[in-house]
């Protein structure tokens, strides 16, 4: 016997049943079976046998350890996310506390332009007697009714006629001799 028949066939086209005998094996379809004969080499065969190794593994717990494998996998992806939102989180609240003293040195520096303005219009006002409660009412006045409405007015000679009305667009419509950012809402 020193040539055998291999058989190619795709394992779609395997019958297998009950009632068939260990080993058996038919076809669905015969016309998909390709037969080729082969020569034995018995050196080949010899050498392929020699190195032969039969493992017969635990696949139920390969198949379990792959899973755990796969949800730690999961569970790490989980945790690096997590560490990515808290650092996102953290970096937003440092820029919002940036922003909020930034802010806070802007409002304090406005306050301290207010006050020098309002301590140079007394030195002023003490120099020029007519007028001077009226003049420095309606600086004050102004000043503190812009800041109410978020309008930041940094003077530094400003007069303003008294406030009649308190809608927004008159009050815009005032004439300012100084440095003035009134925001677009207004």
């Amino acid at each position: 016997m020193n040539s055998v028949y291999v058989v190619y066939t795709r394992w779609k086209n395997l019958k297998k049943t009950n009632s068939m005998q260990d080993g058996a094996v038919s076809y669905h379809r015969p016309d998909n079976v390709r037969r080729m004969k082969v020569e034995k080499n018995k050196p080949v065969v010899n050498a392929l046998n020699k190195t032969k190794i039969e493992d017969h593994p635990n696949l139920w717990q390969l198949q379990q350890d792959r899973k755990q494998q796969m949800v730690d996998e999961k569970k790490q992806a989980k945790k690096k996310q997590i560490v990515e939102e808290r650092m996102k989180q953290k970096e937003h609240s440092l820029a919002a506390q940036k922003t909020k003293e930034y802010h806070e040195e802007l409002e304090k520096g406005i306050d301290a332009q207010i006050e020098r303005t309002r301590i140079e219009n007394l030195n002023l006002s003490d120099d020029d007697d007519s007028d001077s409660d009226e003049s420095m009412g309606r600086f004050t006045y102004a000043i503190i009714y812009a800041l109410q409405d978020e309008i930041m007015i940094i003077p530094s000679i400003c007069t303003v006629p008294p406030l009649e009305t308190s809608t927004t667009q008159q009050r815009a419509k005032f004439n300012l001799k100084a440095n003035a950012t009134i925001p677009s809402h207004v």
